[in-house]
This record gives C-alpha cells, sequence and structure tokens, in this order.
C-alpha cells in the first residue's frame, strides 16, 4: 500500500506541490551603546563648536600692590627766597673773612678790599708760618658761643650742631684775620688808604654767588626762568680783582623760602585740594614737609612748596632736584577693566532687623495669600554695603525683594516701598566657575589698574579670580575661560 502511495506521488503526472515555503525574518536588536555614542558625540560636538565660536573670558588672580609707581617721579624745583646783595665799596682785591654758607651777625667782618694788591700775599704768610694769636677777647666771644650752643641744645634740635659747626669756623677764621692785620697796622705794614675793612649790615646767611634771581618775586618769574641750560651762576673768592659796585656777597636773612614745580594737567587735578607735602631732596636724601599751593605762571600751572627749614643746606643752591612722595596706598591690584557697576536696592538703615534661624540681618516685609491676606515675613536678603543711612541690597532674587514691596518696622510709623537704586562698582568673582558680583571701594589709581580696600564686605580678598573684562558676562553666568 505504501508502496502504491510513493508511486503516486513521484509519477510523472506533471502535478506540482502547492506548499509555499517562506523565508523567516529575523527580529531586529536596539544596539543601546550605538545611540549612546552617538549622543555623546553630538554632544561633544555642539560643545565644542560652541567653545569655538564664543568669545573666552580671560581671568586674573588678585594680588595686592600700591602706588609706588607715583612717588618716583622727580621735578626740577627752582628755590625763592629773601635775597639781600651787597656791593663793593671799592675796587681792589677781595679777601674774604666769613666761610661761605655761614651765618653772620649784624657788624661782623665779611670781607676787605685791598687796593695795592699786597695784602693777600701777607696775610698768606702769616697763616702758613703758623702766626695764629687769640686775644682774651676772642675766647670771650667762642666761649660765648659754645655756651650759647649747650644751654639750647637738645634732642629734638640735633641738626643744630651743623649751624654751630659753621659758626665756630667764621668766628675762628674772623678772629685770626683781623689779629694779623691789627699786626700789620702796628707795624706799619699796612696803608689804611689802601685797604677797607666792610662789616655785615644784615643778619643771616652768606653766599659769595649771584645769579640774576635775586630779587625776584612769583609775580615777576616767567617760563623762561626755569629753563636750567641758559643759568648762569657768577661766584667770588679771596684774592679776585673786584671792581667798585660789582655784587659782592649777599645774605639770606629769613629761613622761609620757596620751591617752584611745573605741574601737568593731571597733576594740578590730582593736587588741586593738596595743602601739606612731603618732599624728598635727591641731593641727600633729606625729608622735608611744606606747605603746598598752585599758582600759575604764564598761564602754566605750579607747584609751589613752602619751607621754614633748612635754608641755609640748600642756600648755594638754585635749582634742585626733589621727589614729592605721596603716601603710598596699599590695597587689592586690579584691572580698571575688571570694574562694572550694578544697580542696588537702597534700604534705609532704620527698617533693619535680627531674625531667623542664625540671628542675621535683615527686614520685615508684607507679604499676601491668593485670598489677599496680609500677613509679615522676615527675609535676609545679601546685603553687598553698609553706609551710615543706607544698606544697599541684591535686587538679584526678586523672589525675596523687589519692586513695590513694603518693609515694615516696629516704631516706625510709615512703611517703606522699595524703589530706589542706587550703583555700586565691582567686579565678577569666579572662583566657582560662574560670575559673582563683588563690591570693591577704590583706593587709588595707578596705571591701568586700581588700588581698592582689602576686607570690605562681598568683596575681594588676596589671590581670588575676577573677570578681567566685566563687559563680557553677567551675574550667575558660567565661564569658559582661556587661562
Amino acid at each position: 500500500m505504501n508502496k502504491k502511495n510513493n508511486g503516486r506521488r513521484n509519477s510523472g503526472t506533471g502535478r506540482h506541490d502547492n506548499r509555499k515555503v517562506v523565508k523567516y525574518r529575523r527580529r531586529r536588536h536596539i544596539n543601546v551603546g550605538m545611540i549612546v555614542f552617538a549622543a555623546v558625540l553630538i554632544y561633544i560636538s555642539i560643545y565644542m563648536a560652541v567653545y569655538i565660536t564664543r568669545d573666552k573670558v580671560s581671568i586674573y588672580e588678585v594680588v595686592e600692590g600700591k602706588n609706588a609707581g607715583i612717588t618716583n617721579k622727580s621735578y626740577t624745583g627752582l628755590i625763592l627766597r629773601d635775597e639781600f646783595v651787597a656791593n663793593a665799596e671799592a675796587s681792589g682785591y677781595l679777601n674774604y673773612f666769613v666761610k661761605e654758607g655761614s651765618r653772620v651777625s649784624l657788624s661782623s667782618t665779611v670781607y676787605t678790599i685791598d687796593e695795592s694788591g699786597t695784602i693777600s700775599s701777607i696775610l698768606a704768610n702769616a697763616s702758613a708760618n703758623g702766626d695764629i694769636i687769640f686775644s682774651d677777647e676772642n675766647e670771650k666771644e667762642l666761649r660765648k658761643l659754645i655756651s650759647n650752643y649747650t644751654y639750647n641744645q637738645s634732642d629734638l634740635t640735633f641738626d643744630n650742631v651743623y649751624d654751630f659747626k659753621q659758626a665756630m669756623e667764621a668766628k675762628i677764621l674772623e678772629c685770626i684775620n683781623l689779629n694779623n692785620i691789627k699786626q700789620l697796622y702796628d707795624s706799619n705794614n699796612l696803608s689804611q688808604g689802601a685797604f677797607n675793612i666792610h662789616t655785615a649790615s644784615k643778619t643771616g646767611i652768606v653766599e659769595y654767588y649771584t645769579d640774576g634771581y635775586e630779587g625776584k618775586t612769583e609775580e615777576t618769574l616767567t617760563g623762561a626762568d626755569f629753563n636750567t641750560e641758559n643759568y648762569v651762576k657768577k661766584s667770588h673768592s679771596s684774592g679776585d680783582l673786584i671792581e667798585n659796585g660789582a655784587p659782592v656777597y649777599k645774605v639770606i636773612n629769613t629761613e622761609n623760602w620757596s620751591v617752584y614745580i611745573k605741574l601737568s594737567d593731571e597733576e594740578k587735578t590730582k593736587y588741586a585740594d593738596t595743602t601739606v607735602v612731603k618732599v624728598k631732596f635727591l641731593e641727600d636724601n633729606r625729608e622735608v614737609s611744606g606747605n603746598f599751593t598752585i599758582c600759575h605762571i604764564e598761564g602754566q600751572a605750579y607747584g609751589r612748596i613752602d619751607f621754614i627749614r633748612y635754608m641755609s643746606t640748600y642756600a648755594g643752591n638754585r635749582f634742585v632736584e626733589l621727589q614729592i612722595e605721596d603716601e603710598q596706598v596699599k590695597g587689592l591690584k586690579i584691572p580698571k577693566t575688571s570694574v562694572v557697576e550694578k544697580d542696588f536696592y537702597t534700604i534705609p538703615v532704620a527698617y533693619a532687623a535680627k531674625g531667623g534661624s542664625s540671628n542675621e540681618t535683615g527686614f520685615y516685609k508684607k507679604v499676601f495669600d491668593d485670598a489677599g491676606n496680609e500677613s509679615i515675613e522676615f527675609i535676609a536678603p545679601t546685603i553687598y554695603k553698609a553706609e551710615d543711612d543706607f544698606y544697599y541690597v541684591s535686587s538679584q532674587d526678586e523672589s525675596l525683594l523687589k519692586e513695590g514691596d513694603y518693609l515694615v518696622k516696629e516704631g516706625v510709623a510709615e512703611n517703606f516701598r522699595i524703589s530706589s537704586k542706587a550703583s555700586l562698582k565691582g567686579v565678577y568673582n569666579v572662583n566657582n566657575g560662574y560670575c559673582l558680583f563683588r563690591n570693591v571701594e577704590i583706593l587709588t589709581e595707578t596705571g591701568e589698574y586700581y588700588l581698592a580696600e582689602e576686607g570690605t564686605l562681598y568683596g575681594l580678598k588676596v589671590y581670588d579670580h575676577i573677570v578681567i573684562d566685566g563687559s563680557m558676562v553677567s551675574e550667575n553666568q558660567v565661564v569658559f575661560t582661556s587661562n
């Protein structure tokens, strides 16, 4: 039977089997790893594109600084003082009796004029041979000088020792020369008609040079007077031949003297309200304080510094090199480009209160629920600056404080409505990777930098990182730095 069936199936009748072969469709599996990779790749590509195309923010690290650059500027000052010029009363050879720069008293012998020309050699030979004689009167005068100095000397007036030294030298020189001249008179080796003795007509410091500035005043000064290249100084010394009527010496009879310095427009503004300055003379590094005023000479601003000490030290100078030693200001050095201004609410100090879990400074604000019911809530917004009358309060978080809110205070009759604003200068701190406004109190400036006070409320400290160009960022912005 099976055989018959098999034969029927395989017989060549030409009929085909109606069964179809269906190809199995494989089920697709999602590759999660590829999706994550693609997402990360897209994110990195977008991030890189944004990073490349956006402006990078440069960062500056805050350091300490001082305005030393200002104090190093030097000036050439012109000296004016009260100077009396004495002219020679005869022609002949000079012989000075007082050391230049010494103080002379009234009627002290200052110089002699030898018309014959022989006295100078006679006096020189007498000194060279050791013929130095002091009379009893000379000793009394020297003892009197020493006694006066000893009586008046103290630790507070130690600089008077230099005046005493000059006075002693001058008096000894005067005594020696006068005694030698007296001996010449007594021995008839000197003709009175050919020799003239001249005494001081004023008390003060004696100098043996003239330069044409004697008698000049602030009103008669010109811009050309400050040109040191045209300055001419004429000096005399013992043995010089002098003509009758020519300047022979001058006496500076007061300790008051003035120095004039040329000022730029910037310096004129800087010192506009200055009344006293501290000066350092570069010749000997002496530091002296003087009264300061601004005057104008031919339309140009000049600083006038008046002194009441050390005139004799610089009596031989007409021009002097000096520095004005501004008070050095120390603070935090920050670029000027970092500083921006931001508005803050100004709230009267009278409305401040203590509250919260940490008893912090804040305010009591009126709040209303949806039904319009009023209640009082304590808030503690950031206070950036405290003045005598106002607090500067951040306006950044409107959930705490916004324009139109009312503050109340027990004992204060009227409520305060938030509306008034004022600006503060500050910089953006990026220590945490995003911008936070920090208030700066500018003390002074030097070059391209400000010097700001250290330790202020919500201020800066050394090594803080700030944005160099504050105009590029805003509060709470995440920064992409270039360094």
